[in-house]
């Protein structure tokens, strides 16, 4: 049983920090995709604020 329980917590660390490491390549390709395709957060945001204010 000692032997499951710590093949579980092992597997939980690697698990999480997989996930962390997959997060991060997610964020980077989300933002190599935008930069590609011209797009820009500021960008966007902007003329939307202008059409609330207006």
């Amino acid at each position: 049983m000692k032997f499951l329980k710590a093949e579980k917590e092992k597997l939980t660390t690697l698990k999480a920090s997989q996930y962390e490491a997959y997060q991060n390549e997610l964020k980077t390709i989300c933002s190599n995709v935008d930069m590609i395709l011209g797009k820009n957060l500021s960008r966007q945001e902007e003329p939307q604020k202008n059409q609330d204010i207006s």
